[in-house]
């Protein structure tokens, strides 16, 4: 018992401070965004912008997030949605053919 608790404890503390890879959206000029990483790492942003706008609280009650933690969240379900070889959640042009 004693030795799971331990250990347990070593794992929350390693992941506490196991350091998250910064990463920030640049929006090109046909308004394609990118998510760029502090380790060269790119990926398209999978979602449309202002998807994840707003958070709720411990209390139930709905705040809007800052457009710098909107912009970590997208990239950080994009990444995902890319490993898990899901498509894009945008908009598809109107000439594309289904």
């Amino acid at each position: 018992m004693k030795a799971s608790v331990i250990i347990v404890g070593l794992l929350l503390g390693a992941c506490a401070t196991a350091k998250r890879p910064e990463s920030v959206v640049k929006t090109d000029l046909l308004g394609s965004r990118t998510c760029l990483t502090d380790t060269s790492e790119t990926w398209p942003d999978l979602l449309p912008r202002g998807a994840l706008a707003m958070e709720l609280g411990p209390q139930l009650d709905m705040s809007h997030r800052t457009q710098e933690s909107q912009d970590l969240q997208q990239c950080w379900y994009s990444y995902k949605f890319l490993l898990m070889k899901e498509e894009s959640l945008l908009p598809l042009p109107p000439d594309s053919e289904v």
